[in-house]
């Protein structure tokens, strides 16, 4: 099997550029397992590897990384970056046009003068696309421990906790059973506030008959898992029990109808239009979901513009979701991979039948 950096070269001749430089913090992660998220960047010719970095991280970077050469050259020193690049006698350099700052592109390729340079953004992120058993492990592990989070957390919601009390524990519960931290800013939104789909945790006091969205996720090992439960303390109206229902029909019927050869516009598309068919088309306002890996919105993409079939060793979310202003919403998302031609629902242990507590 081919290692990514082998990938990565591949990809770059078929483009006909001879070396890059990797700048975004999950790339370089990606390639060299290196965790000094920010502060490195990643020199690769078609015959050797560098990281550069600078005096805090050298022998991190040789512990982490020992088939890489370490190089003592900050990511801010722009002089310095050039003239390690123009002694590598290359010609043509790729750069992550999706990620590099406008100021470290201009300051490199003004100080470059001998080399040409080519955009060769999203090359790194399709070949992350695909996981490998080992991977998909570990986002297993981050996934049991959203899991194991969310049903423990179902006996602190009770009458008077706010919202930011509900994601500090949710939190809490992230770090005690071995995340590194969050994999992004920990949604509870509860009432009407359940109509806002990224509603971060505010001070708002959760009361009875109110629904209640947790959407959260873990970063373990450098992966992230994401999950949405919407529960209800106390018994909820007619018409959010109903549009629980949809959202929860939609989660099932997208899962279930997955078939070998779909495109991640095919799989939105049934869930859409299951809730389009159920009078709530307009309060689905966003895609069906989303890839997660090194970071926890990546490729491929579950929507309309998503034109990837959806193969063996990728993982990604289905989160339908119903929000009507004024009332709240509802929001249901698993994580699953495609195995033998099925989706095996990496969150299935979180239950997402309609908990009343």
């Amino acid at each position: 099997m081919k290692t990514r950096i082998e990938l990565f070269r591949e990809k770059l001749r078929e483009k006909e550029v001879d070396s890059a430089l990797v700048t975004s913090w999950q790339n370089v992660f990606y390639l060299s397992g290196f965790t000094g998220f920010g502060d490195a960047f990643l020199f690769i010719t078609q015959q050797a590897q560098y990281i550069l970095t600078d005096s805090r991280y050298l022998v991190q970077a040789k512990e982490e990384c020992p088939d890489f050469d370490i190089k003592n050259i900050p990511v801010s020193d722009y002089g310095k970056i050039a003239g390690f690049i123009q002694e590598q006698n290359v010609k043509y350099i790729g750069f992550e046009d999706n990620h590099i700052s406008f100021l470290t592109y201009k300051k490199v390729t003004e100080l470059c003068t001998n080399c040409s340079f080519a955009a060769i953004g999203g090359i790194i992120e399709d070949i992350r696309c695909i996981k490998s058993a080992d991977e998909i492990e570990i986002v297993r592990k981050a996934c049991d421990i959203v899991v194991e989070t969310f049903n423990d957390v179902l006996g602190f919601i009770k009458e008077g906790v706010s919202e930011k009390e509900v994601a500090a524990e949710i939190e809490y519960g992230i770090r005690k059973r071995g995340a590194d931290k969050t994999s992004f800013d920990t949604i509870v939104a509860s009432g009407y506030r359940g109509a806002l789909p990224h509603g971060t945790a505010s001070d708002k006091v959760i009361k009875k008959g109110e629904a209640i969205t947790m959407d959260f996720g873990a970063f373990y090992n450098g992966y992230c898992s994401d999950i949405t439960r919407t529960v209800f303390l106390g018994e909820p109206d007619e018409k959010m029990r109903e549009i629980y229902n949809v959202v929860l029909n939609a989660n099932k019927k997208a899962i279930d109808s997955f078939e070998t050869g779909m495109t991640g516009r095919d799989l939105d598309q049934i869930a859409r239009e299951y809730i389009s068919n159920a009078g709530y088309g307009d309060e689905f306002s966003h895609g069906l979901g989303h890839g997660v890996g090194v970071q926890v919105h990546e490729e491929p993409r579950i929507t309309k513009y998503g034109d990837k079939e959806l193969v063996e060793g990728m993982i990604f979310s289905i989160e339908p979701g119903i929000y009507v202003e004024g009332l709240g919403g509802v929001r249901i998302e698993d994580l699953a991979t495609v195995v033998d031609g099925k989706l095996t629902v990496l969150t299935k242990n979180a239950p997402k039948e309609m908990i009343i507590l």
